[in-house]
């Protein structure tokens, strides 16, 4: 984005045309002039308002303060000449002090007696917004400008005659993530600080309610129930506060026909009935974007005043224009302009209450929005262009604070450039090749005192890809090391990716999947993610999964389908015989996975008073390891009871068949021994029929509950039987704000290594950044999340790469992660158990592996900075906690620590030190520690 005060001033010599404030400029290059209404005749205006004008705008110091938009309206013949004048902002009460019209009758106000919540005021701080009883900042005092223009219009459309409509305001925008709710929020919050004046806060997005979370109150009844139910009273619905003056109506449940009943002869008695004898009660809807959705377009035929959210940086043009032509039920439309960087004035709000202030003429401050004068049709009256400002972006590199002003809807997918990019409506593709070079030191510390040097030569890309129906995060590298003396040349590639891609939006879309990771394996099969190097036991792990997913509407029968197909590859020594006596480990080589369900159900209050549903599914993987194949079908019917709006009790009873089955390996005819091929796997004695390792065919059954009390906490818990015995699962998700997440896993499943890998890389987020080593680039178990992680999601692998033996296993397990995404420090830390049965067929060379159980605890955690405007900084560490049940395998621990500092040198130069240590404590072998230092230098391209 182009840094405003980079743009050059135009020469005094210049034509007039050319000289103006930024705005001016912005109006005329952008031919915002036509969004204005005509000019009003001399004759027509008020008298009152003639005497109020401002002198001419040549004779005015403040020009720059003037809404260019009205001023340059054309006008059409034979219309007198349109005059620069614009009508001052008196403080008006706006509905109080208008008179009483027939089309308000006096009757008994409306009393809201709903339940009072308090509003956490650090949640209110955390996200940017206002802060009652807090300080008078740049914020609040931008804001009262901007709610005195609403009130002033307000006061002028009751003395017109439109009735309850002048206590409405919509507020809208083109697209998703441009500031509504942020704006809706902040304008309740200053106008429920009038000494006089009420607000009444209605949540109108019911697809994507966001109101409630903003300000941390629980969920409810709404509007939407109002609409739909006409034996309940829609003030019924009505939440209180703690904040004096504020009340809020939640959106209420959700609907696929939300539009067909704002269209309804109902919808004007329930709007109505918020404001029925009450004229000093303020209404203001947060609505869907007006080009997402068609809600906006109806609400805007009830309310007085319309305005419309565009971000300066990517709202177009074109967008603007159609949004508006789409609220063209409203007499009244106003723009307000969001995320502009430049100021004309320079003014400082908040600085003359003695609490400091924004300068807003700086080029490191964020301005929030500008209130314009659009198309007000029928109002002789001109808004002034007004900044609302805060946050310091100051160079951090990491998330500028006022990207806090969008749609809550939108800020649990993720944050940076690449949630802001989906904020603006449209689709932002951001690539980052790059090449590197460096000079890595590696010394053993125990068991000998080795000293290597490698230089390396890198090349990878970092790829995002954010929109409203496609997200995708890709990392990918490829790295050459050149050994010095004793030091051996290798290569490695590593890389991870996730994507989300729309077919046809909301209903048709496809996921993807891949990783490729370097590991060493030990004695017991444990994969050991570390920079540490074993020789021969360098393991390379290849995984890739994608497949389609539907979900549609027949009537009130929802439908879902979905079907992946996931391939895993390990290239790695095979049978390792570590201690004399021990069997040898088989290790993993490839597998083909198949997963499909589909399921129809209608959700409770549709048809009956509970949810109905009925499902199957197929999960098939085929292991090459001695032909080993797992196959399991199922079948099943679910009801869901509601106990509250937030509460279900959920269960469900099928029928299953699970099977596991494998051959042997060809046996040595003298011997008896297995024969290990070229590749040192076991060879597959083709000719012997497939003997059954597990069988469980019956019925299976769970019972559990499901709460979600708002948009960003949601539980689910399962317990019942399910592969002939007691089965647990379920998932945890709190994201108490858009910037943190905290999710909780517990599964249970019967997989390969393939499967589980797969399982786990299609959970992952969409958009996150890849956490490596500084040393050789390889994966670390955790993926940095940009945003909150939807529930079932985790950004941690560790749990599916604990182990590459190839025996065929029942998991179960739970895992954990924590993240924050901050605006100069970004941390997370995942941890998780994970307790493998392996499942071998007897009589068959892994026989010996039947019923053992490997157990795994692990932790990984990291924390990245900025430092300062050109440099910064990550820390990483790790620890494995491996317990094989295989007496003679012993145990396995392994822990780590990474530190790097980066400073940029140019724009595109970034130079990188970094030191590092690592471990390996093995029970029946000797230990291993290692350290290594780095120095290197990033191109980006």
């Amino acid at each position: 984005m182009t840094e405003q005060s980079k743009i050059p001033v135009p020469p005094q010599d210049e034509p007039a045309e050319a000289k103006g404030s930024l705005i001016e400029r912005v109006v005329r290059n952008y031919d915002l002039v036509k969004l204005a209404p005509a000019p009003i005749p001399e004759e027509l205006i008020p008298p009152a308002a003639k005497r109020r004008r401002y002198r001419r705008a040549d004779e005015v110091a403040e020009v720059d303060e003037v809404a260019p938009v009205a001023a340059r309206a054309p006008a059409p013949a034979p219309v007198a000449e349109a005059r620069p004048e614009v009508v001052e902002p008196e403080v008006i009460a706006p509905v109080a002090e208008a008179p009483a019209t027939a089309l308000v009758p006096q009757v008994q106000p409306v009393q809201f007696k709903g339940p009072v919540n308090p509003v956490n005021r650090q949640h209110l701080r955390d996200q940017g917004l206002i802060v009652p009883e807090g300080s008078v900042t740049a914020l609040l005092e931008e804001f009262r400008i901007v709610k005195r223009q609403l009130l002033l219009n307000a006061g002028h459309l009751q003395q017109q005659g439109m009735g309850f409509a002048a206590q409405r305001v919509l507020i809208c925008s083109p697209h998703p993530g441009e500031g509504k709710t942020y704006t809706a929020v902040n304008l309740a919050l200053a106008i429920a600080a009038e000494k006089e004046t009420e607000v009444l806060l209605v949540d109108a997005d019911f697809a994507k309610p966001s109101v409630l979370s903003s300000l941390g109150l629980p969920g409810g009844k709404g509007l939407m129930d109002a609409l739909a139910d006409p034996s309940l009273d829609v003030a019924d619905c009505v939440q209180g506060t703690d904040i004096s003056g504020l009340w809020v109506l939640p959106a209420g449940n959700a609907t696929t026909s939300d539009t067909e009943y704002l269209s309804s002869s109902r919808t004007r008695q329930v709007l109505d009935r918020l404001v029925e004898g009450a004229p000093n009660r303020f209404v203001i809807f947060d609505s869907p974007p007006a080009l997402a959705a068609s809600p906006a377009a109806e609400l805007a035929k009830y309310v007085g005043q319309a305005v419309v959210v565009a971000r300066a940086d990517r709202t177009g043009q074109g967008s603007l224009e159609d949004a508006i032509r789409l609220l063209s039920g409203c007499p009244n439309i106003q723009l307000l302009l969001n995320a502009v960087h430049f100021s004309p004035s320079g003014r400082r709000f908040g600085s003359y209450y003695g609490y400091g202030g924004v300068t807003m003429a700086s080029d490191t401050k964020r301005l929030l929005a500008l209130l314009c004068a659009g198309t007000a049709l029928n109002l002789p009256l001109a808004a002034h262009a007004q900044s609302i400002a805060y946050g310091d972006v100051s160079g951090s590199g990491a998330k500028a604070s006022s990207d806090r002003g969008t749609d809550a809807a939108e800020e649990d997918e993720g944050e940076g450039d690449v949630r802001a990019s989906r904020r603006g409506g449209g689709k932002k593709i951001k690539v980052t090749p790059y090449i590197e070079a460096q000079q890595v030191v590696f010394a053993e510390l125990k068991p000998g005192n080795d000293v290597l040097t490698y230089s390396v030569l890198a090349a990878g890309v970092d790829a995002a890809i954010a929109g409203r129906n496609n997200q995708a995060s890709v990392s990918v590298r490829y790295e050459r090391r050149f050994g010095w003396g004793d030091a051996t040349d290798n290569d490695a590639l590593s890389g991870v990716a996730r994507a989300s891609l729309s077919v046809v939006p909301q209903t048709l879309k496809f996921e993807a999947g891949a990783l490729a990771a370097r590991t060493s394996v030990e004695n017991n099969g444990a994969a050991v993610n570390s920079g540490l190097e074993f020789g021969d036991s360098v393991t390379q792990i290849y995984s890739i999964y994608a497949g389609p997913q539907l979900a549609t509407n027949v009537g009130d029968v929802a439908l879902t389908g979905s079907y992946r197909l996931g391939y895993t590859r390990v290239e790695s020594p095979d049978a390792l015989q570590i201690a004399p006596g021990q069997t040898p480990i088989d290790v993993f080589d490839d597998s083909i996975t198949h997963n499909a369900a589909v399921r129809a159900g209608v959700k409770p209050g549709d048809v009956l008073p509970v949810g109905l549903g009925v499902g199957a599914g197929y999960n098939r993987e085929d292991v090459s390891n001695l032909d080993q194949r797992i196959e399991d079908r199922w079948v099943r019917g679910d009801v869901t009871v509601p106990i509250t709006p937030d509460l279900q009790v959920v269960g469900g009873v099928g029928y299953e068949k699970v099977r596991v089955s494998s051959r042997d390996a060809v046996r040595d005819p003298l011997t008896g021994a297995p024969v290990l091929g070229s590749d040192g796997r076991f060879v597959t004695d083709k000719s012997v029929p497939r003997t059954i390792a597990y069988n469980a065919d019956g019925l299976i059954w769970d019972a559990g509950v499901m709460w979600r009390p708002s948009r960003r906490t949601a539980l689910e818990a399962h317990v019942g039987k399910r592969y002939g015995s007691t089965s647990y699962y379920g998932s945890f998700a709190y994201a108490p704000n858009s910037r943190s997440s905290f999710n909780v896993s517990v599964y249970d499943s019967i997989n390969g290594f393939g499967g589980q890998l797969n399982n786990a890389l299609s959970s992952l987020p969409t958009e996150f950044e890849a956490v490596r080593n500084p040393f050789n680039g390889s994966l670390s178990g955790c993926v940095a999340a940009s945003g909150s992680v939807s529930s079932g999601q985790s950004p941690c692998l560790s749990t599916a790469l604990g182990s590459v033996r190839s025996s065929v296993f029942r998991s179960r397990g739970v895992m954990a992660s924590y993240a924050v995404t901050g605006n100069s420090l970004q941390y997370g830390i995942g941890a998780g158990y994970d307790r493998r049965k392996f499942i071998a067929a007897p009589g068959t060379v892994l026989a010996a592996a039947n019923g053992v159980i490997d157990e795994n605890v692990w932790v990984a955690a990291y924390l990245n900075g900025r430092i300062d405007r050109n440099s910064s900084f990550s820390t990483s560490v790790y620890g494995n906690l491996y317990e094989s049940g295989d007496a003679l395998s012993g145990d396995i621990t392994a822990i780590g620590a990474t530190a790097a500092y980066y400073r940029q040198l140019t724009s595109k130069l970034t130079a990188t030190a970094a030191v590092g240590i690592d471990g390996v404590k093995r029970e029946n072998l000797v230990d291993i520690w290692s350290g290594q230092a780095m120095v290197g230098v990033r191109y980006s391209f």
